[in-house]
Protein backbone atom coordinates (compact mmCIF):
# COMPACT_ATOMS: atom_id res chain seq x y z
CA UNK A 1 0.00 0.00 0.00
CA UNK A 2 1.04 3.53 -0.84
CA UNK A 3 1.10 6.50 1.72
CA UNK A 4 -1.50 8.09 -0.17
CA UNK A 5 -5.47 6.99 0.17
CA UNK A 6 -6.77 7.04 -3.13
CA UNK A 7 -10.59 7.35 -1.33
CA UNK A 8 -12.56 9.81 0.30
CA UNK A 9 -14.43 9.59 3.34
CA UNK A 10 -16.85 12.41 1.81
CA UNK A 11 -17.96 9.60 -0.72
CA UNK A 12 -20.19 7.19 0.57
CA UNK A 13 -18.85 3.76 -0.20
CA UNK A 14 -15.52 4.92 -1.59
CA UNK A 15 -13.82 4.06 1.27
CA UNK A 16 -15.02 0.24 0.56
CA UNK A 17 -12.89 0.09 -2.61
CA UNK A 18 -9.88 -1.93 -3.43
CA UNK A 19 -8.52 -5.73 -2.58
CA UNK A 20 -9.33 -7.46 0.32
CA UNK A 21 -8.58 -10.29 2.04
CA UNK A 22 -11.06 -11.94 4.23
CA UNK A 23 -11.91 -14.59 7.00
CA UNK A 24 -15.66 -15.28 7.84
CA UNK A 25 -16.87 -17.65 10.71
CA UNK A 26 -20.39 -18.56 11.87
CA UNK A 27 -21.88 -19.59 14.85
CA UNK A 28 -25.41 -20.59 16.30
CA UNK A 29 -27.51 -18.35 17.80
CA UNK A 30 -26.31 -19.98 21.30
CA UNK A 31 -22.48 -18.96 20.51
CA UNK A 32 -21.50 -22.42 19.91
CA UNK A 33 -18.97 -22.37 16.79
CA UNK A 34 -20.32 -23.57 13.24
CA UNK A 35 -17.75 -22.74 10.72
CA UNK A 36 -15.19 -20.62 8.58
CA UNK A 37 -13.80 -19.85 5.43
CA UNK A 38 -11.56 -17.08 3.50
CA UNK A 39 -11.71 -15.38 0.81
CA UNK A 40 -10.67 -12.40 -1.33
CA UNK A 41 -12.94 -9.73 -2.03
CA UNK A 42 -12.92 -7.08 -5.20
CA UNK A 43 -14.58 -3.75 -4.63
CA UNK A 44 -14.50 -1.17 -7.68
CA UNK A 45 -16.44 1.17 -8.95
CA UNK A 46 -17.60 1.06 -12.93
CA UNK A 47 -15.54 3.47 -14.69
CA UNK A 48 -18.56 4.93 -17.16
CA UNK A 49 -20.96 5.10 -14.28
CA UNK A 50 -19.88 6.93 -11.13
CA UNK A 51 -22.82 5.53 -8.93
CA UNK A 52 -22.26 1.79 -9.44
CA UNK A 53 -19.99 -0.55 -8.01
CA UNK A 54 -19.17 -4.03 -7.76
CA UNK A 55 -18.58 -6.90 -5.55
CA UNK A 56 -16.77 -9.67 -6.18
CA UNK A 57 -15.73 -12.29 -3.27
CA UNK A 58 -13.80 -15.36 -4.06
CA UNK A 59 -12.49 -18.19 -2.05
CA UNK A 60 -8.38 -18.49 -1.93
CA UNK A 61 -9.16 -22.22 -3.04
CA UNK A 62 -9.45 -21.10 -6.65
CA UNK A 63 -12.41 -22.65 -8.79
CA UNK A 64 -13.55 -22.13 -12.85
CA UNK A 65 -17.42 -22.52 -11.67
CA UNK A 66 -19.18 -19.68 -9.34
CA UNK A 67 -21.88 -21.68 -8.41
CA UNK A 68 -19.54 -24.08 -6.64
CA UNK A 69 -17.41 -21.64 -5.26
CA UNK A 70 -20.60 -19.95 -3.88
CA UNK A 71 -21.41 -23.73 -2.58
CA UNK A 72 -18.07 -23.70 -0.93
CA UNK A 73 -18.59 -20.96 1.07
CA UNK A 74 -21.64 -21.55 2.45
CA UNK A 75 -21.18 -25.22 2.83
CA UNK A 76 -18.08 -24.10 5.58
CA UNK A 77 -20.51 -21.35 6.94
CA UNK A 78 -23.18 -23.93 7.28
CA UNK A 79 -25.83 -22.27 5.39
CA UNK A 80 -28.45 -24.03 3.66
CA UNK A 81 -31.11 -24.32 0.32
CA UNK A 82 -31.66 -20.34 -0.57
CA UNK A 83 -29.13 -19.01 2.41
CA UNK A 84 -26.09 -19.73 0.30
CA UNK A 85 -27.65 -16.74 -2.11
CA UNK A 86 -26.61 -14.99 0.63
CA UNK A 87 -22.95 -15.25 0.17
CA UNK A 88 -23.11 -14.33 -3.69
CA UNK A 89 -19.81 -13.79 -4.91
CA UNK A 90 -20.60 -10.72 -7.23
CA UNK A 91 -23.08 -8.08 -7.41
CA UNK A 92 -23.45 -4.53 -8.62
CA UNK A 93 -24.93 -1.75 -6.22
CA UNK A 94 -26.24 1.44 -7.47
CA UNK A 95 -25.47 4.07 -5.13
CA UNK A 96 -27.70 7.12 -4.95
CA UNK A 97 -26.30 9.56 -2.09
CA UNK A 98 -26.10 7.49 1.09
CA UNK A 99 -28.33 4.34 -0.21
CA UNK A 100 -27.57 1.44 -2.16
CA UNK A 101 -29.63 -1.03 -3.96
CA UNK A 102 -29.32 -3.84 -5.66
CA UNK A 103 -29.06 -3.28 -10.02
CA UNK A 104 -32.63 -5.00 -10.99
CA UNK A 105 -32.52 -8.61 -11.51
CA UNK A 106 -30.13 -9.61 -9.14
CA UNK A 107 -29.79 -12.84 -7.64
CA UNK A 108 -30.25 -11.59 -4.19
CA UNK A 109 -31.96 -8.11 -3.12
CA UNK A 110 -29.32 -6.00 -1.42
CA UNK A 111 -29.92 -3.34 0.46
CA UNK A 112 -27.86 -0.84 2.60
CA UNK A 113 -27.25 3.25 3.64
CA UNK A 114 -24.08 4.75 5.22
CA UNK A 115 -25.50 5.92 8.68
CA UNK A 116 -21.77 7.31 9.61
CA UNK A 117 -18.77 7.42 7.07
CA UNK A 118 -17.64 4.82 9.02
CA UNK A 119 -20.47 2.43 9.39
CA UNK A 120 -23.18 1.08 7.01
CA UNK A 121 -25.74 -1.82 7.11
CA UNK A 122 -27.14 -3.55 4.77
CA UNK A 123 -29.96 -6.27 4.46
CA UNK A 124 -29.73 -8.65 1.94
CA UNK A 125 -32.37 -11.15 1.29
CA UNK A 126 -33.04 -14.37 -0.79
CA UNK A 127 -36.42 -15.84 -0.84
CA UNK A 128 -37.30 -16.40 3.24
CA UNK A 129 -33.25 -15.77 3.74
CA UNK A 130 -32.27 -12.43 5.32
CA UNK A 131 -28.73 -11.48 6.46
CA UNK A 132 -28.50 -8.20 8.51
CA UNK A 133 -25.22 -7.17 7.52
CA UNK A 134 -23.49 -4.17 9.76
CA UNK A 135 -19.99 -3.45 8.44
CA UNK A 136 -17.65 -1.14 10.83
CA UNK A 137 -14.50 0.50 9.19
CA UNK A 138 -12.53 0.17 12.33
CA UNK A 139 -9.37 1.98 9.99
CA UNK A 140 -8.88 2.73 6.84
CA UNK A 141 -7.88 -0.54 5.63
CA UNK A 142 -9.45 -2.79 8.36
CA UNK A 143 -13.57 -3.78 8.35
CA UNK A 144 -15.49 -5.96 10.42
CA UNK A 145 -18.87 -7.33 9.45
CA UNK A 146 -21.55 -8.76 12.03
CA UNK A 147 -25.23 -9.52 11.56
CA UNK A 148 -27.34 -12.53 11.83
CA UNK A 149 -28.88 -14.88 9.33
CA UNK A 150 -32.60 -15.33 9.40
CA UNK A 151 -35.36 -17.93 8.36
CA UNK A 152 -38.87 -16.56 8.69
CA UNK A 153 -37.84 -14.24 11.12
CA UNK A 154 -35.90 -16.40 12.90
CA UNK A 155 -32.25 -16.25 13.67
CA UNK A 156 -30.23 -19.65 12.33
CA UNK A 157 -26.95 -18.46 12.36
CA UNK A 158 -24.81 -15.32 13.95
CA UNK A 159 -22.08 -14.31 10.86
CA UNK A 160 -19.05 -12.53 11.55
CA UNK A 161 -16.55 -11.28 9.11
CA UNK A 162 -13.16 -9.29 9.56
CA UNK A 163 -11.36 -8.23 6.42
CA UNK A 164 -8.19 -6.16 5.59
CA UNK A 165 -7.03 -4.01 2.80
CA UNK A 166 -4.28 -5.57 0.82
CA UNK A 167 -4.20 -3.03 -2.02
CA UNK A 168 -6.19 0.03 -2.89
CA UNK A 169 -6.33 -1.22 -6.70
CA UNK A 170 -7.98 -3.89 -7.81
CA UNK A 171 -5.87 -7.02 -9.90
CA UNK A 172 -7.23 -6.47 -13.56
CA UNK A 173 -7.89 -10.54 -13.04
CA UNK A 174 -10.73 -9.70 -10.28
CA UNK A 175 -12.72 -6.77 -12.67
CA UNK A 176 -15.28 -7.78 -15.08
CA UNK A 177 -17.83 -5.12 -16.84
CA UNK A 178 -20.56 -3.95 -14.56
CA UNK A 179 -24.27 -3.99 -14.80
CA UNK A 180 -26.31 -0.67 -15.22
CA UNK A 181 -29.53 -0.72 -14.61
Amino acid sequence: MGPTQIFDYGIPYNIFTGFWTATQSSYLPNGTFKGLSACNVAIYWDDKDPNLMHFRQDPLTATEDQLAATNMIADQLGLVADAKKLVSLQFDLKITGRAANSVPNSVVKNVGAETTPDCYIFQITSGDYVWYNNQYCATANDRLVIGPQLFKNNIQLLLSQRLTRVSYEVPEEYQYALKSP
